[in-house]
């Protein structure tokens, strides 16, 4: 596992694993692998909990108030650790898929964002996932309640429609291999800590 500290109370870990021809048993590893990578981060922080899934799906920690995210894509698994805010994050692999549906996730505004890029395209929708992921159940429209207003390599500037709230966003973008991992962020420090 390679740890990445974003700051004091939040972490991520990240492990790559052997593909398996079989896309069940792919799914279960990388499930497993995921949950290996909070265990370690909990053992890092000398904490210790269980695992559960709420009535939404949705992993929880058992008798503790931290925040926790899963991703997996291919030979990569993510896991983040928070220790005072809800997190999201996502690893997808770029490709031309996100680019050929951007007309479905993504705002005309986004679009022009895009500049027709497949890392941009593949970014954009890493970076809503995470936001997603983070603000689950109060976001419903993809699209409309997720706008992302400037985008870089390394971190994107999100606005997200919250019901009757609207809150700005900091997504971190960190390129893998041929893969981008994006997480929320809910400081500068965190956002900073990505030029690693």
């Amino acid at each position: 596992m390679q740890l990445i500290h974003i700051d004091p109370s939040y972490s991520i870990g990240l492990a790559q694993i052997e593909p398996i021809a079989e896309r069940t048993e792919q799914r279960k590893k990388q499930s497993l692998t995921c949950r290996e990578i909070l265990k370690q981060l909990l053992e890092f922080r000398k904490l210790n909990s269980e695992i559960r899934k709420d009535e939404r799906n949705k992993c929880h920690l058992v008798d503790l108030p931290y925040h926790i995210s899963f991703t997996h894509a291919d030979c990569w698994c993510a896991a983040g650790l928070h220790l005072q805010h809800s997190i999201g994050i996502d690893i997808e692999k770029v490709s031309k898929r996100p680019l050929k549906i951007a007309s479905k996730f993504l705002q005309e505004s986004e679009i022009l964002l895009c500049q027709n890029d497949n890392f941009f395209a593949t970014a954009m929708w890493c970076a809503k996932e995470a936001i997603y992921k983070k603000y689950s159940p109060k976001i419903r429209h993809w699209q409309s309640d997720i706008q992302i207003q400037k985008i870089d390599k390394k971190r994107c500037q999100v606005k997200v429609q919250l019901e009757a709230d609207v809150e700005n966003c900091k997504v971190a973008l960190r390129s893998i291999d041929n893969f981008i991992l994006a997480y929320t962020c809910t400081t500068s420090t965190e956002l900073e800590s990505n030029d690693m």
